[in-house]
């Protein structure tokens, strides 16, 4: 029976260290891996072994006890969050690692709010129990406060700090009052998830030792008890605790939550999948890795029936059955054949293009759908060009690759702009991805910050006329409009409007007028930008039995408009994007002079906890690398999300700037 967990918290806890001593125990290495000196098992890709952090989940297993567990090893940086949730919704069981003596960061909220909504068990591992100024009792307080008083010690610590020399079981072997007080609550919680129990319990009956640790697995899988061991992985303390509780108390892979799926073949019901191996194939893809030399590698977890080498599966994104020809386990980056995996298997399928992360398979005959997984947005984008010529044709198969395994990057070009724009969540990640790109494609790219797509429009009505005439010899060209340029509400959009009376332009050359216009409002007068939200009233003009023809009353058309916009008191747009801001309430202060700097305004503020919560419009102009100024002011513990609001009027002053900044550029351009 498979366990599967997720180690997930902040970076610079243990965690890579943990699962690295893990594997030595269970005799999967013959020495404990080292993120240091570069030997870990887990963070084996060479971005990780010089930054010395992971960047990206990886896959391992180990037996204790005779019993399967899989581990998922994820990244502590909010920068690859997306990495730790596609992996908790293939886990059954999220254990957290925390250090012992600091805070509980904002990342490590996020990511236990995460688990509760995707309904995995929790663990708690308070690693660094003997560094200076641990203290277990001030640690438990921080964890309650933060998550929650159903978190409840299963361990006591033997000393602190520079004097920590064990644990504890209070189920096993626990003794005195401080034992006895802890394994009390531990009964309380548990009986809430079994109402016999709790009945009997509430009647003041003896819940016997069997009775207890039989309902406990299930409090633990329900989410009304979140066992707190702690330990030392540096020390090699508490850990060997930490494997017997997985195998004792996390739930096996068909006794967690139950799976809401969708079933039919649009997916129009609702079904919860039954998680055992007799029952239809079912898996779902959380994440893949593109190498140039290796190719594709999908990895997912098998939630039901079986597959094996030579099967037909249904991709059901794409509708169409897909063979898997070679099935592979996963230790780090090691792989080993495999002819089939089982329901609570996680394993990888190589050299299928097709399969993309999220994805769903089954068995052809069964449709299941497995629900998407809520990712942040990318909140920092850089405009991207490659630095070689000889690149241009490959950045695109790079980016491509990148996105379709990197769940927190997105790349497109920007129709208003024209840029490559790549999108992360934040600039340390995108510098990753520029790293990754160069080692596995070879193709380096070149960054600056986007222009902003700005737009520009009329703020008043106005008129004006143009006629084109020209004869050179033969027949020659002649047409001429007026128009009346109207402001329009903000997102209206252009109009065009035919008000001729009595054939004073021609029926056939009407459309001519209405395309030299538009074509004239890709690159409006102020700064080069497209021209929005403004009506144009064609009223009058003449024509030339024998000169006039399309073209004559395009350019026409094209020449008045300019006219017109210039009377028409022209201004331009700029993008406003809504910001919703998560700090502790120690850094109110800092925010809100912050983003009173950058022409924001505060719309509304809230206040869960210690966290404030602040929602704010600002212009897109002020926060283009607003991950990296966040960072630096509330010191990594601040969060956002951005999203496109609406446009508005530049201020003068600004777009005194603008303008002739663009206007240089031109006259450069000329020289």
């Amino acid at each position: 029976m498979a366990r599967n967990l997720a180690l997930i918290g902040p970076a610079s806890v243990g965690k890579t260290s943990l699962i690295d001593l893990i594997l030595f125990k269970a005799g999967e290495a013959t020495r404990a891996g080292s993120v240091d000196d570069k030997s870990s098992l887990s963070d084996f890709e060479p971005e990780e072994k010089e930054r010395h952090h992971s960047l990206a989940s990886s896959i391992l297993h180990a037996s204790w006890k005779k019993e399967l567990i899989n581990v998922l090893d994820t990244p502590g940086y909010p920068d690859f969050a997306c990495e730790a949730y596609m992996c908790l919704a293939a886990v059954e069981t999220a254990v957290f690692v925390i250090s012992a003596g600091g805070p509980v960061s904002f990342h490590a909220r996020k990511l236990w709010e995460r688990c509760g909504e995707e309904g995995v068990a929790r663990l708690i591992f308070l690693n660094k129990m003997d560094s200076e100024n641990a203290s277990f009792d001030e640690s438990i307080a921080a964890i309650q406060e933060a998550f929650g008083d159903r978190c409840v010690p299963i361990v006591l610590p033997e000393g602190a700090a520079a004097s920590f020399s064990g644990v504890v079981s209070v189920l096993a072997d626990g003794s005195g009052e401080a034992a006895a007080t802890v394994k009390e609550t531990l009964v309380e919680r548990t009986v809430e998830a079994d109402d016999a129990l709790m009945e009997r319990y509430l009647e003041g009956q003896e819940i016997s030792d069997e009775e207890f640790r039989g309902a406990f697995g299930k409090a633990v899988a329900q989410g009304n008890v979140v066992p707190v061991l702690c330990g030392s992985v540096t020390g090699d303390i508490g850990v060997e605790q930490l494997l017997d509780a997985i195998v004792e108390i996390a739930p096996v892979h068909d006794a967690g939550s139950p799976r809401q799926v969708l079933q039919g073949a649009e997916g129009e019901d609702t079904a919860t999948l039954t998680c055992n191996e007799g029952s239809p194939f079912s898996a779902f893809v959380f994440k893949t890795l593109s190498d140039p030399y290796v190719g594709k590698l999908s990895f997912f977890r098998v939630f039901s029936g079986s597959v094996g080498t030579d099967d037909m599966v249904l991709d059901v994104r794409i509708g169409k059955p897909q063979k898997v020809s070679n099935l592979l386990r996963m230790q780090g980056k090691e792989q080993v054949h495999i002819d089939r995996a089982v329901a609570g298997d996680i394993v990888a399928a190589s050299k299928i293009e097709d399969f993309e992360l999220g994805d769903s398979l089954c068995d052809p005959n069964t449709i299941v759908r497995f629900q998407p997984v809520d990712l942040p947005k990318p909140m920092a984008t850089l405009a991207a060009e490659p630095k070689s010529r000889g690149d241009e044709q490959k950045i695109g198969t790079a980016l491509t690759k990148i996105s379709s395994e990197d769940p927190g990057f997105m790349s497109h070009r920007d129709p208003n702009t024209g840029e490559m724009l790549i999108n992360g969540m934040s600039s340390m990640h995108l510098d990753v991805v520029m790293e990754r790109m160069k080692r596995r494609f070879g193709v380096e790219i070149t960054t600056r910050m986007p222009k902003i797509p700005y737009k520009e429009t009329i703020t008043t009505a106005a008129e004006a006329h143009h006629r084109h005439k020209k004869q050179s010899g033969g027949r020659g060209q002649f047409g001429e409009v007026y128009i009346r340029l109207l402001p329009r509400e903000r997102g209206a959009g252009y109009e065009f409007v035919d008000k001729i009376v009595g054939g004073s332009v021609p029926r056939q050359y009407i459309p001519a007028v209405d395309k030299g216009i538009h074509e004239r409002m890709t690159e409006g007068p102020l700064a080069g930008c497209e021209v929005v939200d403004c009506a144009v009233e064609l009223y009058d003009g003449k024509y030339h039995d024998v000169d006039s023809d399309e073209l004559s009353f395009k350019l026409a058309a094209g020449r008045a408009f300019l006219e017109g916009f210039e009377k028409g008191r022209p201004v331009l747009l700029e993008p406003v994007m809504d910001l919703e801001i998560a700090v502790p309430s120690r850094f109110m202060g800092d925010i809100s002079g912050d983003l009173n700097s950058r022409r924001g305004r505060i719309q509304g503020m809230d206040t869960v906890g210690d966290m404030q919560m602040i929602k704010a419009q600002v212009p897109l102009a002020s926060v283009v690398n607003y991950s990296t100024e966040l960072r630096s002011i509330t010191h990594g513990e601040g969060d956002f999300s951005m999203e496109f609001s609406h446009y508005d009027i530049v201020p003068p002053q600004e777009q005194q700037k603008i303008v002739a900044a663009y206007k240089a550029s031109k006259e450069e351009e000329a020289h």
